[in-house]
């Protein structure tokens, strides 16, 4: 038994100082970068080191759509990237690794088990002005975004919510979304194989409340927007004045919307 564990210490001991000498953190970088070749964004990172027992940081980490002149848009940024094993897996045989970075103000953290592809993200605080993506969606506004997402294989389950909701209007397809009269939102979406299925967005203000479902497959988006209002307040004769070719009934109006989820693609 003695030499069984000096044998097995004496392989961490190899294993751990080929991590620390013999395998560049450049090498590293390169690995991890590669195994977003067939996704349809790209990731690089400022300021990557290797750490001990096999963990790696970064100050940031860029998330791009790829194509784009003369750079790639962003799409997301995270700091403080924090990244390594899973321990407490290893010591049950269940291989995984853990993650944790700053997004936007708030804390993002995940664990993914290796040996059954399965895994949990979840997210608080994150402050939705300092989203990319929703900028490029012409989604402007405040609120703090709360997430969890559970991955399986390679599907996505996503349900998060955002609070204190300070949206801006916007224009689509010739239509005015009075985004502005809501003040929180909640979703559940699922993502699999390029198709996001909108399950459920909803979303409620003063006297209005909105519905979202459909789907975006190829950033491409076939959804429906369902507006309900009292058609008594001021809220509802607001929506009367720009909406009534989509009315179905009293204070309720349903819009289609297809094309481009991001208004410069495709």
């Amino acid at each position: 038994m003695k030499r069984f564990l000096t044998a097995v210490g004496a392989f961490v001991a190899f294993v751990f100082l080929m991590w620390t000498v013999a395998v560049p953190s450049d090498y590293i970088e390169g690995k991890i970068k590669g195994l977003f070749e067939g996704a349809p964004f790209a990731v690089g990172f400022d300021g990557f080191e290797k750490g001990l027992f096999f963990t790696i940081k970064a100050r940031k980490l860029h998330i791009r759509a790829r194509g784009g002149h003369p750079e790639p848009p962003l799409l997301a940024s995270l700091e403080d990237i924090k990244a390594g094993p899973d321990l407490s897996g290893l010591l049950s045989l269940r291989p995984g690794v853990y993650f944790n970075a700053v997004f936007s103000g708030g804390r993002v953290t995940g664990s993914y088990d290796i040996s059954d592809r399965t895994g949990v993200l979840k997210g608080k605080g994150i402050g939705i002005e300092g989203m990319d993506l929703l900028k490029r969606a012409g989604l402007n506004g405040s609120g703090m975004l709360s997430l969890s997402v559970d991955l399986k294989d390679d599907k996505a389950s996503v349900r998060f919510s955002v609070e204190g909701a300070g949206f801006k209007g916007m224009v689509r397809q010739g239509v005015y979304i009075p985004l502005n009269m809501f003040k929180s939102v909640k979703g559940a979406v699922e993502v699999s194989d390029g198709l996001v299925a909108v399950h459920s967005i909803s979303l409620e203000g003063n006297g209005i409340y909105a519905r979202i479902t459909g789907k975006v497959m190829g950033g491409q988006a076939d959804i429906k927007l369902e507006l309900n209002a009292d058609a008594s307040t001021d809220t509802g004769r607001l929506l009367r004045a720009g909406l009534e070719r989509y009315k179905k009934a009293p204070g309720v109006y349903v819009i289609p919307f297809s094309g481009p989820v991001l208004p410069d693609a495709g």
